[in-house]
């Protein structure tokens, strides 16, 4: 868990980004490019804005993490439905199938089943008075230890955020569809972050230019990780400029 650079890490320094602006105070991050360790009951019970924006500890959050057992699954059509608990409280998760995943994928998938412990990551959304999570990743937990340093980064969270005499003021924004080069270019940004799991600090943006140097521009590169970090998939570790995937959290 050393390369994770959560909210309530961030928070307790002081600021959300140790790179000043240009006019000398510190960036924050919106909360679409943070990852918050929360558990099912914070996310049941969080307050919902007008905008169905989530609120936990009076801070926004879009990007969430959680360990919980797998209570039932079901299969549709398009996606595969989880209810899921962590002695908090339970919740459903939805996590979309794609065309692309590999039998290797696809095999992993079907380990996870009722009384499997999982990690997810995903955004929770609210429909009525019924809230649920859509998932990027479900992953089955292999060292039970996780589960441990889970609980005591969520308490750390809700601490922070509690005690601190200012909330922090995060705003969202959305990022757009990539089209079938962005999602190819994607792919290309993941693969070769996942392929670079072992570091803690994660791989420098300028080492991910560098690799894709003759396919895509830097600039195409800076968008999409830009957009893979709005949507969960991967996060910013000791500054801005470091990056890991969420499958090697």
């Amino acid at each position: 868990m050393s390369g994770f650079f959560s909210q309530s890490t961030q928070a307790s320094k002081g600021g959300y980004d140790s790179h000043g602006g240009d006019d000398g105070t510190a960036k924050k991050p919106t909360a679409d490019q943070t990852l918050r360790a929360v558990t099912i009951k914070q996310i049941n019970t969080a307050t919902i804005l007008p905008d169905s924006k989530f609120k936990i500890d009076d801070a926004e959050v879009a990007n969430i993490t959680f360990v919980a057992t797998i209570r039932k699954v079901t299969e549709q059509a398009s996606s595969t439905n989880y209810t899921v608990e962590d002695g908090t409280g339970a919740i459903d998760v939805v996590f979309w199938g794609n065309q692309t995943d590999t039998e290797e994928i696809l095999a992993k998938r079907r380990e996870m089943t009722v009384n499997t412990y999982v990690r997810v990551f995903g955004r929770p959304h609210s429909f009525g008075k019924h809230t649920n999570c859509s998932a990027f990743t479900v992953r089955p937990i292999v060292d039970f230890n996780e589960i441990a340093y889970h609980f005591i980064e969520c308490v750390h969270s809700h601490l922070t955020f509690t005690k601190s005499s200012k909330s922090s003021d995060i705003q969202v924004v959305s990022s757009g569809n990539a089209n079938t080069s962005g999602r190819a270019l994607n792919d290309q940004i993941i693969s070769y972050i996942e392929s670079c799991g072992e570091s803690s600090d994660g791989v420098h943006i300028e080492d991910i230019i560098n690799k894709l140097r003759g396919l895509h521009t830097a600039t195409s590169v800076r968008t999409a990780l830009e957009n893979l970090t709005n949507e969960g998939h991967c996060y910013t570790t000791s500054d801005d400029y470091h990056f890991k995937s969420t499958a090697n959290y």
